[in-house]
């Protein structure tokens, strides 16, 4: 039976001289990993201008359950995006948010709540002006969708303990946020896309909040692994 659906591109990797695996978040189906073969060098254009990191497509496949890698029957763009994969900083967090989504989108089945968080985020990325704090948000809201978001933020405790995933009075013996990383924290949590912009934080704030950050992913994801793109996005947001 043939099936379509919007997806999102998590990632690929490179197979053979022209051909394509592809992990692709679908609204409807869930993880799915594609192949995408073509030989010429007009397909291979082609491939690169739909297949890029979080790309949003429009696709149509026979889905076999059996089979562990699908083919397409049809691959159009659904979004058109006009900075994301032009702008060299977006391009950067790009890279970084597509490892994350690897690295937590295992064998996630239909989330329709969850598609739609990462195709809002990346359309509202897209026709952002500012790229700068985007990719903390992402993680930080993230964190709710894949069910570990921070406890009990209503409070005005002093310390957000990393690994219990809690704020507390009592200071933890390691791994924690406070003073102002934990007011940028907490403002994150509780903000909106549109609202981003009024987060003050200097660059050294913004790196401490993302090595903690992923310090927070690595207790709460099994096999969560360190990230190629990690030390490029620090640079360049430096």
């Amino acid at each position: 039976m043939f099936v379509t659906t919007s997806a999102i591109v998590i990632n690929r990797i490179k197979f053979k001289d022209n051909d394509l695996i592809l992990k692709l978040y679908t609204k409807e189906h869930g993880l799915l990993t594609f192949i995408s073969k073509k030989s010429t060098n007009r397909g291979k254009n082609k491939l690169n201008s739909f297949f890029q990191p979080l790309t949003i497509l429009q696709i149509s496949f026979l889905n076999n359950k059996k089979k562990e890698m699908l083919y397409f029957k049809s691959v159009d763009l659904k979004y058109n995006f006009k900075s994301l994969h032009t702008d060299y900083k977006k391009i950067s967090v790009i890279l970084f948010i597509s490892e994350i989504l690897t690295n937590v989108l295992k064998f996630q089945n239909k989330d329709l709540i969850l598609y739609d968080f990462i195709e809002r985020s990346m359309i509202y990325f897209d026709r952002s002006n500012s790229s700068i704090n985007f990719h903390l948000y992402f993680l930080i809201q993230l964190t709710i969708f894949l069910g570990f978001s921070p406890a009990n933020i209503q409070g005005k405790q002093k310390y957000f303990n990393l690994q219990e995933g809690l704020f507390t009075d009592e200071k933890p013996k390691n791994f924690f946020l406070h003073g102002e990383e934990l007011k940028a924290f907490k403002f994150l949590l509780g903000t909106k896309f549109e609202d981003l912009h009024l987060l003050t934080v200097n660059s050294s704030q913004r790196n401490k909040m993302l090595d903690f950050m992923l310090k927070y992913y690595m207790f709460h994801v099994e096999g969560f692994r360190r990230l190629n793109s990690y030390e490029v996005l620090k640079r360049i947001h430096e």
